[in-house]
């Protein structure tokens, strides 16, 4: 039982950060030119929430990165729901191949970041560390 409310803090703790960052964002996006409501919500959906810009720069295909990711937290979701409740869920059994997409877009983070460096990127040593 105690296991089930430390995670459950951490879980609440995690999603309350990332709804505060998210929420951030959000109102930073408020304060450019005057747009209506709808056209600054298709702008922060599009740009910040679905990283429009990284999906669309083809050179090395960013974008494998992020989705191994949401495909690897459905699977930690997955061994969540089975460690807490003891309930198996069928997840597709292709982790492994996601995982491999997750560690070839880190490597083409950085090849993207060291090599080929396009202008819009600015290498900070607070970029390096999330790449890592």
């Amino acid at each position: 039982m105690v296991k089930i409310l430390v995670y459950l803090a951490w879980m609440g703790i995690t999603f309350g950060l990332m709804a505060y960052m998210i929420f951030r964002r959000f109102k930073n996006t408020l304060h450019g030119r005057p747009e209506s409501r709808y056209d600054r919500l298709k702008y922060f959906l599009t740009n910040v929430v679905a990283q429009d810009k990284v999906i669309q720069d083809h050179r090395l295909c960013p974008c494998v990165d992020h989705v191994g990711f949401i495909v690897l937290g459905f699977g930690a979701l997955n061994l969540a729901v089975e460690g807490l409740f003891g309930v198996p869920v069928p997840f597709i059994g292709l982790k492994e191949l996601f995982l491999l997409l997750v560690y070839t877009g880190v490597i083409v983070a950085v090849l993207r970041r060291t090599v080929l460096k396009p202008d819009r990127i600015n290498n900070t040593v607070e970029a390096f560390v999330i790449v890592f």
